[in-house]
């Protein structure tokens, strides 16, 4: 039968079985440590809005990251190993996809394509409508040194509208 070693019982276990408890301890270390790595990796994903560009995949991650917790809580490591390889495939999945799911900014003044007014333009950010993505082209149609937007009277001479930081042409 080969060597035995003491059980808590007393009772005497071959060794392949001690050897095979000692294995499982280094087994629910890697666990754990991929546990760590499978919930870095979701969290990431979360921050780059993969919920919504790859929603399948970090719903199967999400889901299997707590059948992990729960496989584990429960003492079935082998179980807590199939959802955790679930898990960690998907989340990874949804962590590499996700920044092409992000919402572009091709004129690059920090205002999203999808709510940018002006795409390909960026924004002047002079406290004039700063939120619409388009840079704001003043004019003086009237020449009389008023940029229209303060100007009481742009298509004639007129005295600028009393609004706090007008702009006078030099």
């Amino acid at each position: 039968m080969g060597r035995v070693t003491p059980s808590s019982t007393g009772r005497l276990l071959p060794w392949p079985f001690t050897l095979l408890l000692i294995a499982g301890c280094v087994n629910i270390n890697t666990l754990q440590s991929d546990f760590a790595e499978v919930e870095r990796v979701y969290a990431e994903a979360t921050a780059l809005n993969a919920k919504k560009c790859t929603p399948r995949e970090y719903a199967l991650a999400e889901s299997n990251i707590a059948f992990t917790k729960l496989e584990f809580e429960q003492g079935d490591p082998t179980r807590a190993r199939q959802h955790l390889d679930i898990a960690l495939e998907n989340a990874y999945i949804a962590l590499n996809t996700a920044p092409s799911c992000l919402p572009k900014d091709r004129d690059g003044d920090g205002i999203t394509d999808d709510v940018d007014d002006c795409p390909n333009d960026p924004e002047d950010f002079d406290g004039v409508e700063d939120n619409d993505g388009c840079p704001d082209i003043v004019y003086d149609t009237d020449n009389d040194g008023l940029l229209d937007d303060v100007d009481e009277s742009p298509k004639g001479p007129g005295r600028p509208r009393r609004l706090q930081g007008h702009r006078r042409l030099p």
